[in-house]
């Protein structure tokens, strides 16, 4: 008779021996990499995340065809990655030794006691001499403890660096010892950024340990909108520390109602009195409100920009703001977007409007303003020749409020330019929609025609006071050069003109 033999068994035998040989290579080579780079190597651990496919059966270990319909992508596309992003800022790189000691000295600063080695600067690299790296919203975009590293260690030495803006990365508590790192590792750095992320009560307390030991020239810093926020000796910690910080002029940070009077003597006190506060999803008593509302009564304080986003401000308190706001010579930038103000206590703030001269940004966007502030509003404008911007995005102002605001644009006023997207105003009209873009671009086009013809022909170059009184003998005044006013309530971060910064939507510096 014949014997009959079961391979399957065999089989099976000789697959496991051979997946245990390939992990100890796969092992090995992760060592090797970790030794040479300072890195650890994500490896994945199923062919799904390998391939980064959304299906079971993804083709995998057979020859078939597939159609590209039987499973989805869902991979982040590499050039939207946080990895490629930094790899795309072209910083300076650790010089690397040649013996297994001086490589372990490339990894992160945390990782071993000596120092590393310096990085490579080349001053003829304007990637070298970038001012304001900002690299924010990668939260979902494959944003890495590797990656961080790498930022960090390439932005030690750069000798222009000024600001880094890490805005809505999930940032948490985990990444502790890289916060300590990106606020001391470059003592020319004056700007931090990490709102809107993760960081919680573990963070918070490294924060504020670094703040009052290492960062004596910080200048501008926001933490706002952190898990830590809500917790009152986490963020009473943090506002303890800016005590010591005597040269910050920009403050963003959210506060529980019993941590806010706190921080308003500090931001209001006679030493260092800030001129841009910014206070999102704050809970803001009477006593802290009060503190602000003195602050832009007295000419002393020079307040500038103020947000209060997402703080719910009672209808009281909005009264109180817009008496303020009637005598105020110095704010030029107000946020109240998202408090849910309604069409009776926006009324205070379109006729503290009419007296205002000085606000030329206003965000009022994600109310519940209506027709009667729209024609409040409208009234004012009559007045007003200073507002440029007031952003009314997702009101209720339908037509009512509409037609008033489209026929002060057309006959009375010609500064406004913005009214935020017009097309959010989802109680208005279309047609109304596009008679008050077509005023708006008027207004702009005036505005941009204007400041050309002023730029573009001019007498000299004598901004002298016989220069002016030449200009005035001659009757050309149009003639006269006139400098564009510096924006110097904008926080730092964001004024083109005095930063060179890269993110994925602008174009890298040019060479």
């Amino acid at each position: 008779c014949c014997r009959r033999f079961d391979f399957s068994n065999m089989n099976s035998i000789n697959l496991v021996d051979e997946l245990k040989e390939k992990e100890k290579i796969i092992n090995y080579l992760q060592q090797r990499y970790k030794e040479d780079t300072g890195r650890d190597v994500e490896v994945p651990q199923s062919w799904g995340s390998f391939l980064g496919v959304d299906f079971k059966d993804a083709p995998v270990g057979t020859s078939e065809m597939i159609p590209a319909s039987s499973y989805t992508i869902k991979q982040v596309s590499e050039k939207e990655s946080f990895p490629y992003a930094v790899e795309e800022l072209g910083l300076p790189r650790k010089a690397i030794g040649t013996t297994g000691q001086q490589k372990k000295r490339i990894g992160f600063a945390a990782q071993s006691k000596e120092k590393p080695k310096k990085t490579l600067v080349d001053i003829n690299n304007p990637q070298h001499m970038i001012e304001t790296i900002n690299l924010s919203g990668f939260a979902k975009k494959r944003f890495s403890r590797a990656s961080l590293r790498d930022l960090i260690v390439g932005i030690s030495e750069l000798p222009c660096l000024r600001a880094v803006i890490l805005r809505k990365n999930g940032i948490d508590d985990s990444y502790a010892d890289e916060i300590q790192q990106l606020m001391t590792i470059n003592s020319r750095l004056s700007c931090l950024d990490l709102s809107r992320n993760e960081i919680g009560k573990g963070g918070a307390k490294i924060i504020a340990n670094v703040l009052k030991t290492n960062c004596k020239n910080m200048e501008w810093i926001d933490f706002s909108v952190n898990p830590f926020c809500h917790d009152t000796p986490s963020v009473t910690g943090v506002i303890s520390a800016l005590k010591t910080m005597h040269r910050l002029y920009y403050i963003g940070l959210s506060v529980t109602s019993s941590a806010s009077d706190s921080l308003m003597k500090i931001c209001f006190s006679t030493k260092n009195v800030l001129p841009n506060i910014s206070l999102p999803h704050s809970s803001l008593t009477s006593g802290s409100l009060g503190a602000i509302t003195t602050a832009l009564n007295n000419t002393n304080h020079r307040l500038v920009a103020l947000n209060l986003e997402y703080c719910y401000l009672e209808s009281n308190q909005i009264a109180m703001l817009a008496k303020a706001l009637r005598v105020n010579r110095t704010l030029v930038k107000l946020n109240l977007s998202s408090n849910a103000i309604a069409s009776e206590a926006g009324v205070f703030i379109a006729r503290a409007l009419e007296n205002n001269i000085a606000l030329h940004e206003v965000d009022l966007s994600r109310n519940d303003l209506g027709d009667r502030f729209g024609v409040a509003l409208a009234e004012a404008l009559e007045k007003n020749e200073t507002l440029y911007e007031c952003d009314l995005s997702y009101n209720k102002i339908a037509k009512r409020g509409g037609e008033a605001l489209r026929d002060v644009l057309q006959d009375k006023n010609e500064t406004l330019c913005s009214i935020g997207p017009v097309s959010k105003l989802y109680d208005m009209g279309i047609r109304l929609k596009e008679e008050l873009r077509q005023r708006l671009l008027t207004n702009q086009s005036t505005f941009d025609e204007r400041y050309s013809r002023i730029a573009s022909t001019h007498v000299g170059d004598d901004p002298t006071d016989e220069g002016l009184a030449s200009a005035r003998a001659t009757g050309n005044m149009a003639d006269y050069p006139i400098l564009k006013p510096l924006i110097f309530t904008n926080p730092v971060v964001d004024d083109d003109y005095a930063f060179d910064y890269w993110n994925l939507e602008k174009d890298a510096p040019d060479e």
